[in-house]
């Protein structure tokens, strides 16, 4: 059990993990349909691009996923040393 603190500092870095998650698993099945579709006349230039924009997301977007995580499950200890202890008046 965590604190709402804890929940509410992650809740960013998730939904950008979510978001990069499934835009890499999309491409990958795009890009697994292109291969089946190779046999087709004309289809290899459009494949070799689906497999390459795979490629390319995979090492500069989901290679991030990792330090997602951190901040997800990492609670808000990194934020409390910015919030006052005490309101300002």
């Amino acid at each position: 059990e965590g604190r709402l603190e804890d929940v509410l500092a992650g809740a960013s870095a998730y939904c950008e993990l979510l978001g990069t998650t499934l835009a890499g698993q999309l491409l990958a099945e795009r890009a697994l349909r292109g291969a089946g579709r190779q046999a087709a006349p004309g289809s290899g230039t459009e494949v070799a691009a689906a497999a390459g924009e795979s490629e390319f997301f995979a090492g500069e977007t989901l290679a991030r996923a990792t330090g997602l995580r951190r901040l997800v499950t990492g609670g808000a200890a990194r934020l409390d040393a910015l919030m006052p202890t005490a309101p300002v008046s």
